[in-house]
């Protein structure tokens, strides 16, 4: 893939690649690289362009939902109404089940159940009764609606084996999620798919994105009422239609190992599958894959010596490396471990990946400049594309408020601390709504000044015992826009440490509204984005 001749500033803008399925029935594939010390391999399967109906195998859908008391109001509400949508488009033969979850879980039936229309009923009704309250735990849910299969067999049911298993668990990611909901969720991608919805104004993204990763899926989040209904007709289309399942891939006389997934996912309409690994020796044996689709066994057998090492494959070590990485970097985001930022900086170095915890550092042994003279040389650069030259200014400044030039006066007692605000020469920036201002003349001020925002934090955060007790620590990053009547709105977590500290940050945040001086431009006051580190220090 290369840019046109005539693309004279290609680096104005990102490049995307857009393709499109050709093939008219499921198709697998395999890479291969041959390394100076390791040998890397990527197999892969591909959904048909289209799907026919016979070819959707019979799917049973366990609806987890997260009826806690952070789920009050929204996002209850858009979690039932997307479960009834998808409930809707079930066919009689397929089955469905709800487990309910907080300090503890409900279930609405012992075993999945039929999608008949009298069933849909009842199952409308028993989400409609729930209100949202109490804590939250996802694990032992997880568990009970594993356990599920294990019932169906006992009680003479076919079980899933016949059937595309989805988990579908819908969350604000304000719960007690533990290293052992990861792995839990790894050992069965072969047992049942699991796809998130995150659902409000402040979802704990790096939990939702992470068990989204560990689920081979995409993360979904909805942080309002306007983006509900287009997300959750994404996430529709995404999960509803399975066309391969109960997979397994031998590989006979292929040595493989460090193997990505541990057990492999179905294959959806719009979700492929990617296995990664390594090998050792020659490239031999072979890859039988087998699976079902509709009411059809699909067999397919890939003979590996046909497939040649190319150097152009050389991006596999490092699709590898990534994937392994991302894996990793999930489970450091849900609780602080020394020996994953070990193995992440060890890979960062080993494969030259830029990590959470590992830089990019250029070195010239050349000296050009023996005579110590230095001479500033103006390199333009083109802007991206689309951006106009009002987004030029002559200082940026991250981590404080900062006055330069006459792009940003700060007001006084400005809190340097905790403000991370930036600043520009240009009198107007480029906004994203046109209606928030993130470089206005003058900056919004907590009421009182920074001595009182300093002492407004300290007497009302209160430190979660049990995240003192796991020793967790760090500084989670918040951003907020604040209104021209001093209230505060639109809460998000910039940068996540812990579920724990993250939502006592949160609840810290919102009780600053109505505490503040709003931004102002010419004179007027204005709504403003701004975000503030708070510190948990044991």
């Amino acid at each position: 893939v290369s840019l046109l001749d005539s693309e004279k500033f290609g680096g104005n803008r990102d490049f995307i690649l857009k393709y499109k399925l050709q093939g008219n029935q499921i198709e697998s594939g395999l890479l291969l690289y041959k390394g100076e010390e390791e040998n890397f391999f990527l197999a892969m399967i591909q959904p048909p362009k289209h799907i026919k109906p016979e070819n959707i195998p019979t799917r049973e859908y366990v609806f987890i939902i997260d009826v806690s008391g952070s789920m009050f109001g929204f996002p209850l509400d858009v979690s039932k109404e997307l479960v009834k949508t998808l409930l809707s488009n079930l066919k009689p033969s397929d089955r469905f089940n709800i487990l309910l979850f907080a300090g503890g879980s409900s279930l609405f039936a012992e075993q999945s159940i039929q999608a008949s229309e009298s069933n849909i009923k009842k199952g409308f009704n028993f989400i409609d009764r729930q209100n949202g309250g109490g804590g939250t735990e996802l694990l032992s849910a997880l568990k009970r609606a594993l356990a599920l299969k294990e019932r169906e067999i006992s009680l003479k049911f076919k079980g899933t084996k016949e059937y595309a298993r989805s988990f579908v668990i819908l969350t604000d990611g304000y719960i007690s999620v533990e290293k052992e909901t990861f792995d839990l969720i790894r050992k069965n991608l072969g047992t049942a798919n699991f796809f998130t919805f995150g659902i409000g104004s402040s979802v704990n993204r790096y939990l939702l994105e992470g068990m989204a990763h560990i689920g081979k899926g995409i993360p979904f989040v909805a942080i309002n009422q306007n983006e509900a209904e287009e997300m959750a007709d994404k996430f529709r289309k995404y999960v509803e239609n399975p066309v391969l399942t109960n997979i397994n891939m031998n590989f006979n006389g292929f040595d493989v190992y460090d193997v990505e997934p541990l057990e492999i996912p179905d294959v959806f309409s719009e979700r492929p599958v990617f296995i990664y690994g390594k090998y050792k020796g020659s490239p031999t044996g072979s890859i039988e894959l087998t699976g079902s689709t509709g009411n059809i066994i699909f067999q397919q057998k890939l003979e590996v010596s046909k497939f040649k090492n190319h150097k152009s494959n050389s991006a596999l070590k490092y699709l590898w490396a990534r994937e392994k990485i991302r894996i990793l970097d999930d489970y450091t985001n849900l609780a602080q471990n020394s020996e994953h930022v070990d193995e992440i900086t060890s890979l960062g170095l080993k494969y030259n990946l830029l990590t959470a915890y590992t830089s990019f550092i250029a070195i010239d042994s050349e000296a050009r400049n023996e005579n110590g003279n230095l001479t500033t040389v103006k390199q333009p650069l083109p802007l991206p594309k689309g951006v106009s030259n009002n987004a030029v200014g002559k200082s940026m400044y991250m981590g404080g408020v900062q006055s330069r030039g006459n792009g940003c006066k700060k007001s006084g007692g400005a809190i340097k601390e905790y403000l991370a605000i930036e600043c520009v020469d240009s009198e107007i920036g480029l906004q994203e709504n046109p209606d928030i201002f993130s470089q206005p003349q003058f900056m919004p001020e907590f009421i009182g000044g920074e001595k009182a925002f300093e002492k407004f934090i300290s007497n009302n955060l209160v430190y979660p015992d049990e995240a003192k007790n796991k020793g967790i620590k760090g500084t989670v990053y918040i951003e907020f826009v604040v209104n021209p009547d001093g209230t505060i709105e639109d809460i998000l977590i910039k940068r996540s440490v812990n579920y724990l500290i993250d939502k006592e940050a949160i609840r810290l945040i919102k009780l600053t509204s109505g505490k503040w001086k709003p931004a102002k431009q010419h004179g007027k006051a204005v709504k403003t984005k701004i975000t503030i580190p708070v510190k948990f220090e044991i």
